[in-house]
């Protein structure tokens, strides 16, 4: 007589658990055109808008295709729905656009895309304050930075919370090429954050020698 082990009873279970998963016979499995955003999935986002789903339906934070589509950095997919109407100017629950997405995550072809479509440049989230730019800047996206810089982005705003400038968060960060790039572009290296540190004073307490060469060698760029 064969004795059942409790591997047995785990394989079982897992089977169990497996099968559950599985669609019943003759269910359908539902693709969202959010998730088709993500996966840069054209075809599938086509045959979505083709049965009458809004193109800027949100999902549970608000969020967009194109935002999602824009973060992942799917620029095909981006084109299409901007074609078929989506909104650059669409906020989901934190008050952030396809741009901050794409800026968050160096999305740079998808963030010229949408610039030509008219997304708004200069407009704060509501979530941190920060515009595309600061998104960039915090995350070391220098070419992203340079073409939202290109594009007009003020370049020393202050978020209302701690008052730091893209300039502030790409030393803070340690983003030599970021600082370097903003100071060409005419950064002013001596607005004071809310501590009352300039850009220097921050590099210079993390220990930034590169930075601080930087700071120190680059003059103001007149505008």
């Amino acid at each position: 007589m064969h004795t059942i082990t409790s591997s047995y009873y785990s394989r079982l279970s897992a089977l169990l658990v497996c099968l559950c998963l599985l669609p019943r016979p003759g269910e359908a499995t539902q693709v969202t055109i959010w998730e088709s955003a993500e996966d840069g999935d054209t075809l599938t986002i086509a045959s979505i808008l083709a049965t009458g789903v809004p193109v800027d339906t949100v999902d549970s934070e608000g969020k967009t295709a194109l935002m999602l589509a824009a973060f992942d950095g799917r620029e095909p997919a981006v084109s299409y729905l901007l074609r078929h109407g989506a909104s650059p100017s669409a906020v989901d629950h934190y008050g952030a656009t396809a741009l901050h997405c794409a800026a968050s995550e160096g999305r740079v072809a998808v963030a010229r895309r949408l610039l030509d479509a008219g997304a708004d440049i200069t407009r704060p989230d509501s979530f941190h304050g920060w515009t595309p730019l600061l998104y960039a800047a915090f995350e070391g996206h220098e070419d992203l930075a340079r073409l939202l810089v290109e594009a007009g982005s003020p370049l020393d705003y202050q978020e209302p919370q701690a008052r730091y400038t893209a300039l502030h968060y790409a030393v803070f960060r340690n983003h030599p090429e970021v600082v370097r790039e903003l100071l060409t572009a005419g950064a002013d290296k001596d607005i004071t954050t809310a501590f009352g540190e300039t850009a220097q004073d921050i590099a210079r307490q993390r220990g930034l020698s590169e930075i601080e060469r930087i700071l120190s060698r680059v003059r103001r760029a007149k505008r």
